[in-house]
């Protein structure tokens, strides 16, 4: 992963002396991807779940930016023992909820490109945020089975911390 929120807490975390993992979800940025058709939200959800179990110890403090948000705050709802805090840097969370941003998305590309989309195929495009992002029908469907519900949210018992500009053109202040 080189973004440069990432990298400059990573360098905060070694100056420091604070362990650190920097998590780079699989099909986004410069994670490798062995099958791009296999890439799926479930299996982010399942990556994630495994660092939280396997890569750390103790009370984990969790930063995150755009769906990687949505990631802390499911982690943060199924670990609330595992889970100290979250700090969440202009969060995407219950995205792609409606069939009117996926539709948003294919009216956005070449007919070529969507109607290889619309029959089900990955596609690769660049994000200005992170580089190239692997996206398909699939995957915006599979968002929704995790969708983070009200419950959830009164099951996060840790400190939530949100940082969000205001004057960004893509994001709707209310």
């Amino acid at each position: 992963m080189n973004i440069a929120k990432a990298n400059i807490l990573e360098a905060f975390c070694i100056r420091t002396g604070r362990p650190f993992v920097k998590y780079d979800a699989e099909g986004v940025g410069q994670s490798v991807i062995p099958d791009v058709e296999e890439v799926s939200f479930t299996k982010w959800f399942e990556d994630a779940c495994y660092v939280v179990e396997h890569l750390t110890d103790g009370p984990q403090m969790l930063v995150s930016s755009s769906n990687g948000a949505w990631m802390a705050l499911l982690m943060a709802s199924r670990y609330p023992d595992r889970i100290h805090s979250t700090l969440m840097i202009g969060p995407g969370v219950n995205q792609c909820m409606d069939d009117d941003i996926y539709e948003g998305i294919l009216a956005s590309l070449d007919k070529e490109t969507a109607a290889r989309v619309r029959a089900g195929k990955p596609m690769r495009f660049k994000a200005n945020w992170v580089g190239e992002v692997t996206g398909s029908k699939k995957f915006l469907d599979e968002m929704k089975a995790f969708r983070i519900t009200n419950e959830q949210l009164h099951n996060i018992k840790c400190p939530v911390r949100i940082v969000h500009a205001t004057d960004v053109s893509d994001v709707d202040v209310v």
